[in-house]
């Protein structure tokens, strides 16, 4: 298995040493729930240079479907879609679409902090296609390069949020199509704190 610091021999393209830490300081933020956008923002050239990179090196080759759990007043969706907002420069998906229903279940426990602060909201699915070149995130490069020590460093227990939800980070898109989660539909299933 490579180690992380072995891109910067093996890149076609010059990487500085700091564009793996930036790149990574990305990842394990955007992971953690600390939404990094004026971070990626500011060093965006780096991150997309380490993340095409890591495209390159590991894959995967092909894209497919990625899944997206959310949260919203039915007034933010305009005829099966929702845009995006620009403030926002990353997206976070799960290859498992049973981890998205999750987050989009108002009957979670996941959402008992909104329930009585947001009743109106609803659950909403966002089903994408996604190609290599919107990777900025996947979750199988943290075997690839060797970094789930990290990993479990940085998060703890909590580690085994992260290898349940298989996540992509992805470059954002102007919309994306939704449709509506029935409450109850992930049944209960836990998928983070």
């Amino acid at each position: 298995m490579i180690k992380l610091k072995d891109l910067l021999k093996e890149a076609e393209t010059p990487l500085e040493p700091d564009d793996i830490r930036y790149y990574w300081n990305f990842v394990l933020n955007a992971l953690s729930g600390h939404n990094p956008d004026a971070f990626y923002r500011t060093n965006k050239l780096r991150i997309d240079k380490v993340a095409t990179i890591l495209v390159t090196k590991y894959g995967p080759t092909t894209g497919g479907e990625a899944y997206r759990g959310i949260i919203l007043d039915p007034s933010e969706v305009h005829n099966g879609r929702v845009n995006h907002v620009p403030e926002i420069t990353y997206v976070s998906f799960s290859e498992e679409k049973k981890i998205a229903l999750a987050f989009a279940d108002t009957e979670n426990p996941m959402w008992d902090f909104g329930k009585t602060r947001y009743p109106n909201k609803k659950g909403y699915l966002i089903i994408s296609i996604w190609r290599p070149e919107n990777l900025l995130f996947h979750h199988k490069w943290l075997t690839d390069t060797n970094t789930w020590p990290v990993a479990r460093a940085f998060f703890g227990d909590n580690t085994r949020w992260m290898e349940m939800q298989k996540e992509l980070i992805l470059k954002p898109r102007p919309y994306y199509r939704v449709e509506p989660v029935e409450p109850g539909t992930s049944g209960g299933l836990q998928v983070g704190t």
